[in-house]
Formats: structure tokens, sequence, C-alpha cells
């Protein structure tokens, strides 16, 4: 994901709005619940993980 669309997204994160991404390596699929400069603290199930946002897509 760019930078641009990485902002956006935790834009709307911090809005109090869902949104969910997938890890473009694991093929994963999560809810974010935090971001930071670089990706994305992500709910996975019942675990939490850091991903970059350069390996992230909106889904």
């Amino acid at each position: 994901m760019k930078n641009k669309e990485t902002r956006r997204l935790c834009q709307a994160v911090h809005e109090g709005k869902v949104r969910k991404v997938e890890h473009m390596v694991t093929h994963q699929q999560g809810e974010v619940i935090d971001c930071d400069g670089t990706g994305f603290e992500v709910k996975t199930g019942d675990k939490y993980q850091h991903w970059e946002g350069s390996n992230c897509e909106p889904s």
C-alpha cells in the first residue's frame, strides 16, 4: 500500500471506522486496530500483529 493510502486508512481508523487489510505475503486478513508511521496493528482471530504498510492492501 502506498504512503498516501496508508495515511488515509489510518485516519479512518482513528475516527473510529472499521477497516480491514490483507497481508500480501501471507494472504491473512485482519482488522486494523491502530497505525503508526510505517504499518498497522492488526487483529487476526485472537492474535494481534504488526504488519508493514508496504505488505498490505485494503480488503
